[in-house]
């Protein structure tokens, strides 16, 4: 063996066994990291003018108002909500859609498939949709949610009903987001998926494309184009959780009771 004991010994470890005390920089990482995510914050936001998306239809009527007015939008995501949002976006890219594509050929699913129902100004991007191998067109509308453990806990499988519909009040939003992609796409099936973010536990609910649920929709589209029809933005929904993430939030909304 060519090389002595000393030549294999690391610089390092020389220099403090010579006696060389390290001391801390005081280089940190956290507050660049939170200098990026705050970067973000405040920028604009890039989504089509003057439409629906499917994911606000069961939220505040006062922002479908503003959305369809195609008023500027601004992201007011706070750094932690950036974080949760990362997340979710990496358990799509990484894993449920490679997934899907994994399990199926491309004559039987479509990964992230842009669905529009023009007459109601809806548009939006479905998570992923099973086809019918006979025909190409959408069977089952699948869509992917990565939530916490608090509001996992809380699910259950819908209870669709003649005059109206039994769900967590949570709910409600993906169950209508998700009614919006299989009427877009005409499928009359739809599944949402769960996944938890805090220890990976996931939850299926299927469903049957419900048309009490539309009636709602429809409503609420009807009412919101009502105000625009007259003028006047619908009340405010205020909301301590959602409301100062809001894309509108300080321009031009300003809920009152509500702080940033």
């Amino acid at each position: 063996m060519s090389d002595s004991y000393e030549d294999l010994v690391p610089e390092v470890v020389r220099r403090i066994d010579a006696g060389e005390v390290p001391t801390d920089d005081g280089w940190r990482l956290k507050p660049l990291w939170d200098k990026h995510l705050r970067s973000l914050v405040g920028q604009p936001s890039h989504r089509p003018v003057g439409i629906y998306s499917p994911s606000q239809l069961g939220g505040c009527k006062r922002k479908l108002f503003y959305t369809r007015l195609g008023l500027p939008m601004l992201d007011n995501t706070s750094p932690k909500g950036r974080m949760r949002m990362g997340v979710g976006t990496a358990v799509h890219k990484s894993l449920f859609n490679p997934m899907m594509q994994d399990m199926f050929g491309l004559d039987e699913m479509s990964v992230e498939l842009v669905v529009s129902l023009d007459s109601m100004h809806i548009r939006g991007e479905a998570d992923a949709v099973l086809l019918h191998v006979e025909t190409g067109k959408p069977r089952r509308i699948l869509d992917c949610k990565t939530i916490n453990l608090n509001r996992f806990g809380r699910l259950k499988e819908p209870v669709i009903r003649k005059n109206g519909d039994v769900y967590p009040e949570e709910m409600k939003t993906y169950v209508w987001q998700l009614h919006a992609y299989m009427a877009s796409a005409n499928a009359t099936l739809g599944t949402l998926f769960y996944i938890c973010k805090d220890n990976s536990d996931t939850m299926e609910i299927p469903l049957v494309f419900s048309r009490p649920v539309w009636s709602q929709i429809e409503n609420t589209i009807a009412e919101v184009e009502y105000a625009i029809s007259v003028g006047k933005a619908p009340d405010y929904e205020p909301d301590a959780f959602f409301c100062p993430e809001c894309n509108y939030w300080g321009h031009p909304c300003e809920p009152p009771g509500i702080f940033k």
